[in-house]
């Protein structure tokens, strides 16, 4: 009996990380310097719509500048970012 439960548990390990999937860290890293280098170049080219692609759209993030106190929200980040443009 205990060499049947034994064998039932092993089997059972055995199926579960068979059925893993293993990340593709390489895919990763691209996908991630891909999100990067649009962020900078939205910031460099003031470019909105590349901007909002990039960031979250969460209306709790919180987000710090060098003035003031912190942008809350995606609509207020983007106000203040238009806000920049006009100065």
């Amino acid at each position: 009996m205990r060499k049947a439960t034994f064998l039932l548990i092993m089997s059972a390990l055995l199926l579960t990380l068979s059925c893993e999937q293993k990340a593709d860290i390489e895919a990763e890293k691209m996908a991630i310097e891909t999100i990067l280098d649009d962020y900078v170049a939205s910031i460099e080219n003031e470019d909105m719509d590349l901007y909002a692609a990039t960031v979250a759209d969460d209306p709790e993030m919180v987000n710090y500048g060098g003035f003031g106190g912190p942008i809350i929200g995606w609509d207020a980040l983007k106000e203040g970012i238009e806000n920049q443009k006009k100065v």
